[in-house]
């Protein structure tokens, strides 16, 4: 009677593969309470300088994040880069040393829910890499609106849901092309010319309310279900 999609781009593919009416597909993307994000960043300043959240493999790329941050460690020597997950923290640790990261450079470790925002606000920017395939144009990564509500810029990568027309045109990201150093490189000078805007957390939260309003999705679905149950 109705489909519910994550991204425009699932609806597109939607109404025109499967022939469903436009009117019939409403995109909500995967939300977050902002209030519970906007966590003021400490006193003392930023501890890392970028984030990775979240599961680790099949399609979360770490080897290529890893890379990345071997461009910006020489870039900026004294980087530190924070992974938050339930992944086996050695086995990361070992990948990164393999490539020339030192172990003093990363951090490992699991957080409570709970904790997230808090931790999050330790951090300058916010990184997921994610295998552009064809399952995820129809993918909105919770990361990136947990990431915006904590008012953290994100660096990302083209061919996943909508994230390329929401986070460059407003200013909140970098997202890279491909996967190659020369990329990488554009990339953390971009970012530095974001972190260097004094509006760009409030930007951030802005555009976390716009696209990924939690209270927005409760009334689009409380919408579909009051006009279903009159047909």
């Amino acid at each position: 009677d109705f489909v519910v999609t994550l991204t425009e781009k699932a609806r597109d593919i939607v109404a025109g593969d499967f022939k469903v009416s436009r009117d019939r597909i409403e995109v909500i993307p995967t939300c977050v309470d902002s209030a519970r994000f906007n966590i003021k960043s400490p006193a003392g300043g930023k501890k890392y300088d970028c984030v990775y959240f979240g599961s680790i493999g099949t399609w979360y790329l770490l080897s290529e994040m890893l890379e990345f941050f071997k461009v910006y460690l020489s870039l900026h020597p004294g980087g530190k880069f924070l992974l938050l997950t339930d992944a086996d923290h050695g086995k990361i640790i070992k990948e990164a040393e393999g490539i020339g990261i030192k172990k003093e450079n990363i951090d490992v470790r699991f957080v409570e829910y709970a904790k997230m925002p808090e931790t999050l606000s330790l951090c300058a920017f916010s990184i997921f890499f994610i295998k552009p395939c064809y399952s995820k144009l129809a993918s909105c990564p919770t990361k990136l609106g947990e990431s915006l509500a904590a008012g953290l810029p994100v660096l990302t990568n083209y061919g996943i849901g909508d994230v390329d027309k929401i986070v460059e045109p407003n200013g909140v990201g970098v997202v890279v092309k491909s996967f190659v150093q020369d990329q990488y490189r554009a990339a953390v000078k971009d970012m530095e010319r974001l972190l260097s805007d004094k509006a760009l957390p409030d930007r951030c939260r802005a555009v976390a309310a716009d696209y990924f309003s939690l209270e927005k999705a409760v009334e689009k679905y409380d919408r579909i279900y009051n006009t279903l149950s009159r047909v």
